[in-house]
């Protein structure tokens, strides 16, 4: 199998490829199909002329990052290597960050999910600023009565001199997929908590990750919904966790006057529902799982980039397990 894309860098969790490669499609060529210039909205136009300058802008990014990636990779032996391990929520995160001189240059990462699955993760800066991301997750989920269901995704962002991102690429085995709305703000996010860390400045990491939450909501089962005012600006991502009980029937609700705000309801990772797919900011269904549960809201990608920002209310509710589900 050939990825769908011309750079393929020997980092990538090769684990995750070759799960790709037997759950995926085989024998997919050269491939701009999952790639998408983020000047374009990170949609390849219907017009030849459009998809032409999608494809050109995803070839120069590419050969940009390969190239100063391949300049780090040829010294890297001659870098300092710090490790460190944190946790993140459920799962467990352990880093080596690499550095020449006191510029950090790289950043590889391993978030174990447990049951879950995993996500190798690898961030390379020029300066002070983030220009390649590269993602190999396997994922896992449960099914009811049934075998887990094991998904391979491969994500990588390019970022411009500004810090921009300017073209991404996402495959779900080996299928060509849209990125999620929250996924290039999750990446900066944790790029900066892991550079604060690394800097051995605890206080701005703490701050790093307050910036997005989380809040703790605090639902009872069967009692009147919980509303909750905010407001997201830019590239922040806010965060609610719910703890709710397998049977429970979950409603999420988004009151806001901009059609620039949207949120996902996630379960260990995973994505139960995104508003921003759907075109729907009401959501309500019983739950398959008993554990904790995260309501995220952000801007669309475009709006972020714009600096825009949104004031919403969120309406969270949780209702009483039938009596047949024990």
């Amino acid at each position: 199998m050939t990825l769908s894309v011309s750079m393929r860098p020997r980092w990538i969790a090769l684990g995750v490829v070759a799960l790709a490669t037997t759950l995926g499609a085989c024998g997919r060529g050269g491939g701009d199909g999952a790639a998408k210039s983020a000047a374009d909205g990170g949609t390849v136009g219907s017009d030849a002329g459009a998809g032409t300058r999608a494809s050109v802008d995803l070839i120069d990014q590419e050969r940009r990052a390969r190239r100063r990636v391949e300049a780090i990779e040829a010294e890297l032996a001659s870098y300092e290597a710090l490790q460190g391990r944190r946790k993140a929520g459920d799962a467990t995160a352990t880093f080596t960050a690499y550095l020449r001189g006191d510029s950090l240059v790289l950043i590889r990462e391993r978030l174990d999910m447990g049951d879950y699955g995993y996500s190798d993760n690898e961030y390379y800066f020029a300066g002070d600023s983030l220009f390649y991301y590269v993602e190999g997750k396997l994922s896992r989920t449960r099914n009811p009565g049934g075998p887990p269901t094991t998904d391979a995704i491969v994500l990588r962002l390019y970022f411009d001199e500004g810090g921009r991102l300017s073209a991404h690429e996402k495959t779900l085995n080996a299928e060509p997929v849209e990125l999620d709305g929250y996924e290039e703000s999750a990446v900066r996010r944790q790029a900066t908590v892991l550079r604060t860390l690394i800097a051995g400045d605890e206080q701005a990491s703490a701050a790093a990750l307050a910036s997005s939450g989380p809040v703790q909501v605090e639902l009872a089962a069967g009692e009147a919904p919980t509303a909750l005012r905010g407001r997201v600006a830019a590239r922040e991502v806010r965060n609610y966790l719910i703890e709710a009980e397998q049977g429970q029937t979950m409603s999420v609700r988004m009151d806001t006057e901009s059609r620039f705000a949207h949120f996902v309801v996630q379960y260990k990772g995973q994505n139960v529902f995104d508003s921003s797919r759907s075109g729907e900011r009401a959501w309500s269904a019983r739950l398959p799982r008993t554990g904790e549960y995260t309501v995220r809201v952000f801007l669309t990608r475009v709006e972020a980039q714009r600096g825009g920002t949104a004031e919403y209310e969120l309406t969270i509710g949780l209702e009483k397990a039938s009596s047949q589900d024990g």
